[in-house]
C-alpha cells in the first residue's frame, strides 16, 4: 500500500490535503465539464466532490483502504474510475429524484387561490407605510424578510415586534371597516361616576 494512503487512513491531515491535492489534479476539471455537459452548475461539482470525500471516509475509510496500487499514476487512475463512477450514480439520483417532483407536481390538483391578490397586498402595505410610523415600517420590513437588520435583533425583540405590529394592523383594519371606532380624546364623551355619600 502507498504511504500516502497510509497516512490518510491514519487521518494524518497534511496526508489528506495531498490526496485532495491529486484528486483535483486527476478529476477536479474533468469532473466539472462533464457535470456542466449534464446540465449541472458549478456548485454541483462541489458538492459532488464532497460527497465523493465523504463516500471514501464512511465505513473506516473502507473503500481508500481497497486501493492496490503502489505508485502516484495508479492512484491518479484508481480516483478518477471511483469520481467517474459516483458521478454517474450522483448524476442518475439527481434525475430520477427530478422526475418523481415533476411527476408528483403534476398529480397534484391546481391550487384554488381565495386569498388576496399581489396588487391587493401591494396597496394594503402602502396603505399601511402611510399610516404607522418609520420605525414600524422598518420592524414590518425586517420582519418580512424584505431588509436586513444593520444589526443582530434578538429572537425577543422580533417576537415583541410582530406583537405591536398585528395589534396595530388589526385595529387599522377594524378602523377601515368601520368596526371599531377611534378612541374618543381623553375627557370627552365619558361621563364620572359620582360617588354615592
Amino acid at each position: 500500500m502507498m504511504p500516502l494512503i497510509e497516512q490518510c487512513l491514519a487521518n494524518n491531515a497534511e496526508a489528506w490535503a495531498d490526496l485532495w491535492l491529486i484528486f483535483d489534479h486527476a478529476v477536479g476539471q474533468p469532473l466539472r465539464q462533464l457535470l456542466h455537459r449534464a446540465g449541472f452548475q458549478a456548485t454541483d461539482a462541489d458538492d459532488v466532490t464532497q460527497e465523493i470525500y465523504l463516500f471514501l471516509r464512511e465505513d473506516d475509510h473502507r473503500r481508500l483502504r481497497s486501493f492496490r496500487g503502489t505508485t502516484e499514476r495508479e492512484l491518479k487512475s484508481w480516483i478518477r474510475k471511483l469520481a467517474i463512477n459516483f458521478m454517474h450514480n450522483w448524476v442518475q439520483k439527481r434525475w430520477l429524484s427530478t422526475k418523481r417532483d415533476r411527476e408528483f407536481s403534476k398529480s397534484l390538483p391546481a391550487t384554488d387561490r381565495s386569498g388576496a391578490t399581489e396588487p391587493e397586498v401591494v396597496s394594503f402595505l402602502k396603505d399601511l407605510e402611510s399610516i404607522v410610523s418609520d420605525d414600524d415600517t422598518r420592524h414590518l420590513r425586517i420582519l418580512a424578510g424584505l431588509k436586513p437588520s444593520s444589526t443582530p435583533v434578538s429572537k425577543r425583540t422580533l417576537q415583541l415586534w410582530r406583537k405591536q405590529l398585528q395589534n396595530k394592523i388589526m385595529g387599522i383594519s377594524r378602523r377601515r371597516r368601520g368596526r371599531l371606532r377611534p378612541p374618543p380624546p381623553p375627557g370627552i364623551g365619558r361621563r364620572k361616576k359620582l360617588k354615592n355619600l
